[in-house]
């Protein structure tokens, strides 16, 4: 994982590229547990073939949808977050 972040006075930006290897299994969903409160505001990126933020209780997951025969999808994801 590579995370880069812009600070500014009203928001931090974050742009965050994963690496990613399955090692067993054929996925179609990829689901990732979400802290803070940060907005996703795009997933780009080689496998991927759409994205959703998932909402259960107070829990959010970020869902990537793969490319069928996907096993090693390469995203990058851009959050935006309120200034601390």
């Amino acid at each position: 994982m590579v995370a880069n972040a812009s600070i500014g006075t009203e928001r931090i930006d974050q742009i965050v590229t994963l690496t990613i290897k399955v090692v067993q299994g054929k996925p179609n969903v990829l689901s990732f547990g979400l802290t803070g409160n940060g907005q996703v505001l795009e997933v780009t990126g080689d496998g991927i073939t759409s994205w959703s933020v998932r909402q259960s209780g107070k829990d959010r997951f970020l869902e990537l949808l793969l490319k069928d025969g996907v096993t090693d999808p390469k995203p990058v994801i851009k959050i935006r977050s309120p200034k601390y």
